[in-house]
């Protein structure tokens, strides 16, 4: 399937015939900003590295449409926050056994969805974004409670100071 090279006002895109963004030997748009988007049949897709590979430095991996690595995070954001996906899941650092950042205890949160509790967490939690051992057992224990009670949903902002759990 051959694409087509195309040039907008503030990118270059490959699309195929069916108008889809599509190339498979690099990357099927070019922003002007520097991001760079791989994707087969308008989806996001390369296995030998990252799909997008943003101009500020974050990357992130993805595979037929879904965040997707084995061998490593499949999202590296610039500002250095990683986080791990298999098959469009977020999923606990694999690495991690002693310690939880937030971006774990989200993965196991989400891994129950009937679970949902609130549960405010501060700077004080913290040690070097690491949550510390007294409050990831409270947020078990919590976790635990609320997730025997078969309630749903989780709501996250990662764009503030606190998270909403």
């Amino acid at each position: 399937m051959e694409s087509i090279r195309y040039e907008r006002n503030n990118r270059v895109e490959w699309l195929n015939e069916k108008g889809k963004h599509h190339r498979t030997d690099g990357p099927a748009v070019e922003w002007a900003n520097g991001d760079r988007e791989w994707c087969v049949n308008d989806k996001l897709h390369r296995i030998d590295g990252p799909a997008f590979e943003s101009a500020n430095g974050g990357r992130a991996w993805w595979v037929n449409g879904h965040l997707h690595r084995t061998d490593g995070p499949a999202v590296e954001y610039a500002n250095g926050v990683l986080e791990w996906w298999e098959n469009g899941k977020l999923i606990p650092n694999p690495a991690n056994t002693e310690k939880e950042s937030i971006y774990d205890l989200i993965a196991k949160v989400r891994s129950h969805p009937k679970c949902v509790f609130v549960y405010l967490l501060t700077k004080d939690d913290f040690v070097d974004n690491i949550l510390d051992r007294d409050t990831i057992d409270q947020l078990g224990k919590t976790c635990e409670r609320f997730c025997n009670e078969n309630l749903p949903s989780i709501t996250h902002d990662f764009l503030s100071d606190t998270y909403d759990i």
